[in-house]
């Protein structure tokens, strides 16, 4: 039998093995079977680790003692893209200039850890032939689909209107791969004026990618309201979601139809909350997927009987904690009323300071409502706290700290009648460079920023992404401690992507986008958050095993 030469690596290896010491008798070949076995397993490990070890082209950007943080390869993002009541609909899609992609992160905010969404450039996904591109397609389009959007380059943004259909629930599957993935983000907003029911808002949504939970504070199911629920799995394998519901007096009984819910593999679902949990008059709901990942989205919608009162997306709360910051909430007239939940049934104390334009300060107490700085959570139960008569119609953020993890959010109304509402919810800080795709100054709309640092001041470059041009600079703005600020972006004209960077030493800093239209009969009005960048993922390190394929006693 001819006898192949080893490869050159295990060659390599086989030099660095120690060699027996002299006078040590030759290894030999167990007698039993089971020896046998046990020596061919080992040897054939050691030479596949051995290979891995000379060959991994993986190149790490950051090793730790939990893992090696890598670059982001492959992100995808869902757009919820509901059944069209009418008006406009632009979908919107940017991706940070390269030199901001590797994250740069703060020290006040770890980057976002992998999930089912964002794959990591290691050696598992790393394909040479992969191209560096973002596209948007339909969920269950053939891949030979044309693409709504297309962006190709690291710092370039696509928006456009699209068409909605009238009747199908289509959710928009936004992918991007190779340069273009670390920091990728979409924005779908909607323009609706017509004289019907539910037919007068600006909504706007980040479009979230897929995730095991999700909480939504401050709708709910009565005659006034239309609140639907959107449940979408863009991956290959089978999803099982659970929705639970949460009430004015606790866990809303909810039908079978919430539990078990099974989503095929790129698959969606839609639920109308005055029909699985009539007349709530508040409900905070959560989404826990028990088996795969999904996207859940909640879009609000209110009326007083044939009077449209405002509508948009519920963005998600973070998972509950016992300090969290609903933060960069707008300055002016109308509603700003909190929904605070304490999950469990346990209840909790809650301190609430609010960090406004010249301070964080505790709230006055309401003549009304009694005191707004210390409130009595029950376990299960939603609160809902008033702060317009205390905001002084200025931009603010509310901190909220308790004995307990609580959830919370907040609903902004303009002050008109009839008003258009948005919502903000308690969000991490920003890490690296942060996108909204969605921004204007054209056509009647216009946009600024709120940023808000609790602790410690903050700096951030403010960056402007414009299609078909180069990134630019726009501002560099430091935010007091414990302050919000609001800031025109009124020197950008037309449509444009904005990106918020922290800069080194930074302390821990939040922001949204309002974009808002004025009208005669009323301002339309939305908010989208700044979300933490999703530039770096977090590999566990792998440690070689030679104990596995044995069984007991060989």
């Amino acid at each position: 039998m001819n006898r192949r030469p080893l490869p050159k690596q295990a060659r390599a290896l086989a030099r660095q093995l120690p060699r027996p010491p002299r006078g040590m008798p030759p290894l030999r070949a167990p007698r039993s079977r089971t020896g046998r076995t046990a020596v061919l397993v080992l040897g054939a490990l050691a030479i596949v680790f051995g290979l891995a070890v000379v060959t991994d082209p993986g190149v790490a950007e950051t090793s730790t003692g939990e893992g090696t943080r890598v670059t982001v390869r492959n992100t995808v993002a869902v757009c919820p893209n509901p059944p069209s009541t009418g008006g406009s609909s632009r979908l919107s899609i940017a991706a940070p200039p390269a030199t901001a992609a590797p994250d740069s992160e703060s020290p006040a905010s770890p980057a976002a850890e992998p999930d089912g969404s964002t794959e990591a450039d290691g050696e598992g996904d790393r394909d040479e032939k992969a191209q560096d591109r973002a596209t948007v397609l339909k969920q269950g389009s053939k891949p030979t689909t044309k693409s709504m959007l297309t962006i190709q380059d690291p710092g370039s943004t696509r928006s456009d209107e699209i068409s909605v259909s009238q009747d199908k629930f289509e959710p928009l599957i936004a992918r991007a791969t190779g340069s273009v993935a670390p920091g990728f983000a979409a924005s779908h907003t909607t323009r609706v004026l017509g004289d019907g029911v539910m037919s007068r808002s600006l909504s706007g949504t980040a479009c979230p990618q897929a995730g095991t939970e999700f909480w939504f504070a401050g709708t709910g199911s009565g005659d006034n309201r239309t609140s639907w629920l959107y449940l979408v799995n863009p991956e290959d394998a089978p999803a099982t979601v659970d929705v639970e519901l949460f009430g004015d007096d606790g866990p809303v009984a909810a039908p079978s139809t919430l539990k078990g819910i099974v989503l095929g593999a790129h698959t969606n679902d839609r639920h109308l909350l005055q029909v699985v949990a009539p007349e709530q008059e508040r409900l905070v709901v959560r989404v826990v997927a028990r088996v795969g990942r999904v996207v859940a989205a909640l879009h609000d919608q209110q009326q007083d009987g044939t009077k449209p009162h405002g509508a948009d997306w519920i963005p998600a709360v973070t998972e509950p904690a016992t300090r969290v910051l609903v933060p960069s909430i707008p300055g002016g007239k109308g509603e700003r009323t909190l929904y605070l939940l304490v999950p469990g049934d346990e209840g909790a104390l809650a301190k609430l300071k609010l960090v406004g334009k010249n301070g964080t300060f505790s709230p006055a107490p309401d003549p009304k409502a009694g005191a707004l700085d210390t409130i009595a959570l029950e376990g299960n139960r939603i609160k809902q706290v008033n702060l317009g008569s205390v905001a002084n119609e200025e931009p603010f953020g509310v901190l909220i700290e308790s004995d307990r993890p609580v959830v919370a959010a907040l609903r902004v109304g303009t002050g008109d009648n009839p008003p258009d509402t948005a919502f903000l919810a308690a969000t991490a800080p920003l890490g690296g460079p942060s996108i909204v795709a969605d921004a204007r100054n054209d056509g009647g709309l216009t946009s600024k920023l709120v940023l808000t640092a609790p602790d410690h001041q903050a700096s951030v470059t403010i960056v402007a992404l414009v299609a078909g041009k180069d990134p630019k600079e726009i501002d560099q703005v430091t935010i007091a401690a414990g302050t919000s600020q609001q800031i025109s972006l009124k020197a950008v004209k037309g449509t444009f992507a904005v990106m918020i960077t922290p800069l080194p030493g930074s302390g821990p800093v939040y922001a949204s986008r309002v974009l808002s239209e004025r009208r005669g009969d009323g301002d339309l009005l939305t908010i989208e958050q700044f979300q933490p960048s999703h530039t770096t993922a977090l590999v566990p390190d792998v440690v070689n095993d030679l104990s596995a394929g044995l069984r007991p006693g060989e």
